[in-house]
């Protein structure tokens, strides 16, 4: 839970006491002192860190309030402590509210890793962030209460790497520190400035001024629960943590008893979150009788102070530390009496009822045919577009064809003599056996031979050559006949 903001305004109770130290800062900025994390600003120039010595305690690191005034770099510095309503007087008491919240949620206050997860920032991946980067995110954010970059500037809360105008590799995750630190600071100041969620008008309300209201909505009866009687519904609002106890009457010497608390469900708890509906649970036996209860708030945890040199106010930086409250917690007390309702007194016994006629048994209505299943339609595509016909070309007329001459008759073919009867040839002698032959491997030989075609005819007649010995006619073709030769042995 996060701390109430506690600062000059509000009664800082770490003003009862008077504070005074010895300032020092680091030998250098962070280009010269930190490799790891040589960056700078360029709406806030370099960083430095600084260091507090108060009498009797610790050394504690300090942040720079004002942007434009010079630091502490040495340790021949007194500070002292001093309010900070006084001495930032131009500022709003939103601003000084923000300084105080600020100062209360950086390191050291919170350690660098709880600083950084409650940004929701991975300080793990590299390059590594650590505290000096938690106290540079720190520094720019609380000097931006008091003069915020321009917020039309894209380089208003980046860092750079020394001597160049290029980001350091840390930058895009201290911006996002610096971020939500200055918005959240803000946010948390327009809560406090809002009235508590107390509803007087139905219920009973005791308060903690500007901390912490308890409402008490039961009524005087009490209810019967599982484990005893219950009084409520309670609520409590709070912005700091509290504790509640009770006593067994509104005496003031009354003993304390043990407080039982179960939520809407009769579920026991330890504690009501604020806002939550909650009941007392009280034992059976218990009747009619007064409580006291008791809210109490728990001291704040840390306060903002505020430290100013004691030899040159005006020219000297101002400083803010968070140290630890010495305040005690704040209490209200409300006297309520309850009571348990009285024993119900026996009921009468009830008259026997006469026997019911019996009735006669409905009959079993048959189950409805099922409806069939109707087929899921197919949604229709849409036709595609039809193309647009091109435009045809105007056919131009014919050309007559000329008319072809007519062929002349051909003239009559001669009267061919009649050829006399050949005589029949004289019988062969038949001819001896011959030995096979031998030949040599001839290759079948082929040549073409132009054919004739008398161009006084219709039909051109193929004119074959004259057959050489061993040769034959293959197959013609319109300008060209095939001679075949075979080698004989």
């Amino acid at each position: 839970m996060e701390t109430t903001v506690t600062h000059a305004t509000q009664g800082n109770p770490c003003l009862g006491q008077s504070m005074q130290g010895k300032a020092s800062g680091t030998q250098g900025n962070y280009c010269a002192v930190f490799p790891q994390s040589a960056y700078y600003t360029k709406s806030f120039q370099n960083i430095w860190q600084f260091t507090i010595t108060t009498e009797g305690q610790p050394k504690r690191t300090a942040y720079c309030i004002q942007k434009g005034k010079t630091g502490p770099l040495h340790s021949d510095h007194t500070y002292r402590n001093v309010d900070m309503e006084h001495v930032l007087a131009e500022a709003t008491p939103t601003q000084r509210s923000q300084l105080a919240w600020l100062l209360q949620h950086a390191y050291p206050a919170l350690s660098a890793g709880e600083q950084f997860a409650q940004a929701g920032v991975n300080a793990s991946s590299p390059p590594t962030l650590d505290h000096n980067d938690a106290y540079a995110a720190a520094q720019v954010a609380i000097w931006s209460v008091l003069d915020p970059p321009d917020p039309a500037d894209p380089d208003g809360w980046s860092f750079f790497s020394c001597g160049t105008e290029t980001a350091h590799p840390k930058s895009e995750r201290l911006e996002r520190v610096v971020a939500w630190m200055y918005r959240r600071s803000l946010e948390a100041v327009r809560e406090l400035l809002q009235p508590l969620p107390c509803d007087e008008s139905a219920c009973r309300v005791a308060t903690i001024p500007g901390l912490a209201c308890l409402e008490i909505c039961g009524e005087q009866a009490m209810t019967q629960g599982p484990d005893g009687w219950l009084f409520g519904p309670l609520r409590i609002h709070s912005r700091a943590p509290f504790a509640l106890s009770i006593e067994a009457s509104c005496a003031e010497d009354a003993p304390q008893m043990p407080l039982v608390l179960v939520d809407e469900a009769h579920t026991p708890i330890s504690a009501p979150t604020s806002g939550q509906n909650f009941y007392i649970s009280f034992a059976q036996n218990a009747r009619a009788n007064c409580y006291r209860l008791t809210l109490r708030t728990n001291p704040s945890g840390m306060c903002a102070v505020v430290l100013q040199d004691t030899k040159e106010p005006e020219r000297m930086q101002l400083l803010g530390i968070a140290m630890e409250s010495p305040a005690k917690g704040e209490e209200t007390t409300v006297c309520f009496c309850t009571y348990a309702p009285a024993a119900c007194p026996p009921c009468p016994p009830c008259p026997e009822c006469p026997e019911c006629p019996v009735c006669p048994e409905c009959p079993i209505c048959p189950e409805p045919p099922p409806c069939p299943v109707c087929p899921v339609c197919p949604v229709c595509p849409e036709p595609p577009p039809c193309p647009e016909c091109p435009v045809c070309p105007e056919c131009p007329e014919p050309t007559p064809c000329p008319e072809c001459p007519a062929c002349p008759e051909p003239p009559p073919c001669p009267d061919c003599p009649e050829c006399p009867a050949c005589p029949e040839p004289p019988p062969c002698p038949e001819a001896p056996s011959c030995p096979p032959c031998k030949c040599p491997a001839l290759r079948q030989c082929s040549y073409r031979f132009p054919c004739l075609y008398p161009s006084h005819e219709k039909k051109p007649r193929r004119q074959r050559p004259q057959n050489r010995p061993g040769c034959s006619v293959a197959n013609c073709t319109p300008g060209a006949c095939r001679v075949v030769c075979k080698p004989k042995c």
